[in-house]
């Protein structure tokens, strides 16, 4: 007869409607529906209200709970027969699926940390019958739980090293770990949220303090219009005894002050704007969000691994007060121009000089040393970049997407520019052409400083661009992937200092944090 209603019977029917799984400890309420023990008792005790959570029937207090023996024994040859049929409950979008279910995967209830599996409510069963699987820790379902655990001795990584700040597992936190500082992962994580917490506090003040003063420049620029609207009439009339001058000096005098007040207006309205921006960028980069930092950490070396290109200077390019190194690695001012072939690819008036490697598609990085440099500026640029006078604009909207220190000014030359709480000594450029993307990483403490997005690398058209696409390998060897290839080149662009006591500005090796070790 079980057999015969297991049949015809819809897997939500053993099912709970408060917690969405298999019954566990099913009950049944006066008004005849059933639920899990635990999950109606803490429903009740959440509500004031004590009422079906599926009929809505009203009840005076919390009443009696009656365990249904039908509906029980029903429940456990279930269970029984899922198990030897591999039957659970279905996977839907955004479901941990069994690891031991075969052919058609049921939804896990359950993730074991000792054993690196997540189970459906069948295959979990041995866990709550075996002594020896009684000691495992259970918890709510994890996607992919075995990419959690240390390849090394295969066991989840449970703890967090603030020396290494890394996560590692017991046995490295007693071999490679052993000297350094090892928590818990809920300890650290109570840590955080306390940091963050803080932080917010900070970065809320902060606003505060730049609110206050961008409305009183606003409130500045509202007086100074309305008392120039007010003198505007007096202003350096004509005189009775002037009376033969034009009407029209007059209207060009008047013309004259009004185009001066609208200029003012502009330039404090700049400065509003720049001040908004600087306490945007304060709730961003200071002080740094700890969670962030081991995303853009574990970021950083992902690319660092699989994005490092061969960077070399392009002599052929440099100012000619610039000296560029023998191995085409360090670039120095040398204070005076030195006797140099001049060409259309040099730099005649400022002091740049290009990368030798030019780049179309796919992802690049490098890496750059300014420690010991009071100005200097990194950063990428179209090849059709003007060479050529002082008319050289390191903005976006001209093909260079740069960052630079002015004796300890350092801001992203963006339009407006964007200045940063501070400057890094190793600067990381990491370029993807395909997604036209230009960031740059602080290398010592693996943080993102700044992204361009949305950058126009190529003056292509969308519809050029689409009939030049290739399936080939890259233009440069050491690119990861192909992507669009286009008739314009990207290339890096240094600008090293001009102090004569400054140190060379050097394209360092790249070295990822775990080759550190």
């Amino acid at each position: 007869m079980l057999n015969g209603f297991l049949e015809v019977a819809s897997v939500n029917t053993f099912v709970c409607s408060i917690c969405l799984e298999v019954f566990s400890e099913p009950v049944s309420t006066p008004c005849g529906h059933n639920f899990c023990k635990s999950c109606i008792t803490e429903f009740w005790s959440r509500s004031e209200a004590k009422q079906c959570p599926l009929c809505n029937e009203s009840f005076v207090s919390a009443p009696e709970l009656r365990v249904n023996t039908e509906f029980r024994d029903i429940l456990q040859l279930f269970k029984e027969t899922s198990a030897a049929e591999g039957r659970g409950l279905p996977v839907h979008a955004g479901d941990v699926p069994c690891d031991l279910c075969c052919g058609a995967k049921s939804k896990a209830v359950k993730s074991c940390l000792g054993c690196l599996v997540s189970y459906c409510d069948a295959h979990l069963e041995p866990h709550h019958r075996v002594p020896a699987l009684k000691w495992h820790t259970l918890v709510s379902p994890v996607e992919s739980l075995e990419d959690r655990a240390c390849r090394t001795h295969n066991k989840l990584k449970e703890f967090f090293c603030r020396t290494d700040q890394s996560c590692v597992c017991a046995a490295c936190s007693r071999d490679d770990h052993a000297m350094h500082e090892v928590v818990s992962l809920e300890e650290e994580l109570k840590q955080r949220k306390s940091q963050l917490l803080l932080m917010k506090v900070r970065v809320d003040q902060t606003l505060e303090e730049k609110s206050i003063t961008a409305e009183r420049i606003q409130n500045s620029i509202k007086q100074r219009r309305q008392k120039v609207k007010k003198d505007l009439p007096s202003i350096a009339a004509p005189t009775e005894s002037k009376s033969f001058r034009p009407k029209t000096q007059t209207v060009l005098h008047e013309n004259t002050v009004k185009m001066a007040v609208a200029q003012t207006e502009e330039v404090l309205s700049q400065q509003v704007e720049i001040m908004i921006r600087e306490a945007s960028l304060t709730e961003l980069q200071e002080p740094g969000d700890p969670e962030t930092d081991v995303v853009f950490h574990d970021e950083l070396e992902t690319i660092q691994q699989e994005c490092m290109t061969t960077v070399s200077l392009d002599p052929s390019t440099a100012h000619p007060s610039l000296i560029v190194s023998e191995d085409r690695k360090r670039v120095m001012d040398g204070g005076s121009r030195r006797n140099v072939s001049d060409n259309s690819s040099r730099f005649d008036c400022l002091h740049y000089v290009l990368g030798n490697e030019g780049f179309s598609s796919g992802r690049f990085y490098f890496e750059v040393s300014v420690k010991g440099q009071t100005t200097w500026e990194v950063g990428v640029a179209r090849d059709t970049i003007n060479r050529k006078g002082v008319n050289l604009s390191l903005s976006p909207e001209h093909g260079c997407w740069t960052l630079g220190s002015y004796w300890g000014r350092c801001q992203v030359n963006s339009n407006p520019p964007v200045v940063l709480p501070g400057a890094p000594e190793k600067l990381g450029v990491f370029v993807d052409c395909d997604q036209r993307v230009v960031s740059f990483y602080d290398v010592d403490t693996r943080t993102l400083i700044y992204s361009f997005t949305k950058c126009t690398l190529s003056l292509d058209s969308p519809e050029d661009a689409g009939k030049r696409a290739t399936s080939g390998r890259s233009l440069v060897e050491r690119r990861i992937y192909v992507g669009t290839v286009t008739t314009n080149r990207i290339y890096p662009i240094f600008r090293p200092g001009s102090e004569e006591t400054e140190a060379a500005l050097w394209i360092c090796p790249v070295r990822s944090s775990k080759r550190r070790k």
